[in-house]
């Protein structure tokens, strides 16, 4: 299968929390929310994963270093740790820088 590359440039606020940036990427992308979904968020390099921000507790039970996304916003982690990828479609992975 091919790989297809777009680019999509969104600017948002940095005190945007998470839940609300998954609902600007739904709508940019004209997506229903039908899939399940996370972010992780990389070190400088894009080797180490510093953290997985999950938007259900039930994810919390598969991956105990997980950080429920309810209230966390991206200043937390930006600008510190420049990259983030945002996985949608758990079974396709469909993942976004």
């Amino acid at each position: 299968m091919e790989v297809y590359k777009a680019v999509r440039r969104i600017i948002v606020p940095v005190n945007l929390e998470f839940v609300r940036l998954h609902k600007v990427l739904q709508s940019v992308f004209d997506w229903q929310n039908y899939h399940l979904y996370d972010f992780t968020i990389f070190d400088g390099n894009k080797r180490i994963p510093v953290a997985r921000i999950v938007p259900f507790e039930d994810d919390l039970e598969y991956d105990e270093d997980a950080i429920l996304m309810k209230g966390h916003t991206l200043s937390e982690f930006l600008p510190e740790h420049k990259h983030m990828l945002y996985t949608y479609d758990m079974g396709d992975n469909w993942e976004h820088e």
